[in-house]
């Protein structure tokens, strides 16, 4: 795992496996998508949270089915794949904590065996 500037994050590829990072704190679990640039100038990118999607029809939806989900017994389907933007809003990380094939590699070690 590398810690990146927000300026070289933007360059990286689509794919990449990171973190949010702020000093000695990590926040969520995301795929990078592609940054979205205007007048070759980077304004955004896309990213697929890992962690904290479900399979819902909306907002709505999502808010009725995690009360439900509070009572312990009821299992509701995770979402993989749901792209969004980030939206670059003032509480944009500075750095990311970017992973690499050997982190991925222990990761999905670790998720075969649970």
């Amino acid at each position: 795992m590398r810690i990146v500037k927000r300026e070289e994050f933007y360059k990286l590829p689509a794919g990449m496996l990171y973190a949010e990072y702020s000093p000695q704190v990590f926040t969520g679990l995301m795929r990078k998508g592609e940054t979205i640039y205007d007048n070759e100038v980077p304004v955004d990118y896309v990213e697929i949270s890992l962690i904290d999607e479900i399979e819902c029809t909306g907002d709505v939806d999502m808010m009725g089915q995690l009360d439900i989900a509070m009572d312990g017994e009821t299992n509701i389907p995770m979402a993989f794949g749901m792209s969004r933007r980030n939206g670059l809003y003032t509480d944009t990380p500075e750095y990311y904590a970017v992973w690499d094939h050997d982190d991925i590699n222990g990761l999905v070690k670790v998720l075969a065996t649970c």
